[in-house]
């Protein structure tokens, strides 16, 4: 009798292993908010993290974003974004086809944008913006004409 218990009892509970095992639905988490979503350990960090399998997600900050226009002396234009929020910075579209983002810098005055040897660096004050690409400017006179807050 104790032999057929035993043997019902392993049974049982293969049985509801295996239930467990194939019925469970394997989450696939690619961002932070489902990790935080399934309940993942969160760290309190600015920005937050979220650990699950192995990877680490990082929480999205959502930035302020303003894109402005410039005419430049000489028919040169300029297309800016500026973000502003966890990583500041500003991403450009020069009329000559290059793409270029430069990370803040420090300014005494203004919004200064470089990069870390400063060969380049795009200054803007009011309404007003040039820059200079290794200390000579090549983008002159710069008006701003259009803006846009997203």
């Amino acid at each position: 009798m104790n032999k057929t218990l035993t043997l019902i009892l392993v049974l049982c509970v293969i049985v509801a292993g295996s239930i467990w095992f194939f019925s469970k639905q394997e989450v696939n988490i690619t961002n932070f908010e489902e990790c935080a979503g399934a309940g993942n350990p969160v760290m309190e960090s600015y920005p937050r993290r979220c650990a699950a399998g192995g990877e680490m997600f990082v929480e999205k900050i959502q930035e302020d974003t303003v894109r402005a226009s410039y005419a430049c002396r000489d028919g040169k234009t300029i297309d800016a974004t500026f973000y502003n929020g966890v990583d500041e910075r500003v991403d450009l579209i020069l009329n000559d086809g290059r793409f270029i983002s430069l990370p803040r810098a420090i300014s005494a005055s203004g919004a200064r944008y470089a990069t870390h040897d400063e060969s380049i660096v795009f200054w803007n004050k009011g309404d007003t913006a040039f820059i200079l690409e290794n200390n000579k400017e090549t983008y002159e006179e710069c008006v701003e004409y259009s803006k846009n807050t997203l």
